[in-house]
């Protein structure tokens, strides 16, 4: 009996803390993307403004990815390289591989990068920063 009760307790807590980390990605609370040149923070998207952008579609490996060009978000700023950050490493772009990237939802309430000339297993995901160089 005090092994099922034990049980019990571990899957509900397991519950409670899946649903806050489920929850808080669906709707992207607190989630934002920043835009940062030499340290400084000159742009900040939180997951609505980015839906806002122009959709770009296109399918990697039977998956359709969609989400705004990186080079819609960058308009504006003055930049050689692009290295975007998130919580699977880094990767530096050039100006022509921007304009090949899209930023892809995730399920979790985040983006990725998703690109048809970079491999999918070098994609950088759930991006917090754009670092412009």
């Amino acid at each position: 009996m005090r092994r099922k009760a034990l049980l019990l307790l571990g899957l509900f807590v397991l519950a409670v803390l899946a649903e806050g980390c489920i929850g808080e990605g669906k709707e992207g609370q607190g989630y934002t993307v920043k835009v940062v040149k030499n340290g400084q923070a000159l742009k900040e998207y939180t997951l609505s403004d980015l839906k806002k952008f122009k959709m770009v579609e296109f399918t990697v490996d039977g998956k359709v990815q969609e989400g705004p060009a990186l080079e819609d978000l960058l308009k504006g700023f003055s930049y050689q390289k692009v290295t975007l950050i998130g919580v699977n490493g880094e990767m530096e772009l050039t100006k022509n591989q921007v304009k090949e990237v899209i930023l892809d939802f995730t399920h979790r309430g985040t983006v990725k990068m998703a690109s048809k000339s970079i491999p999918k297993s070098e994609w950088i995901k759930d991006i917090y920063e754009i670092k412009l160089g």
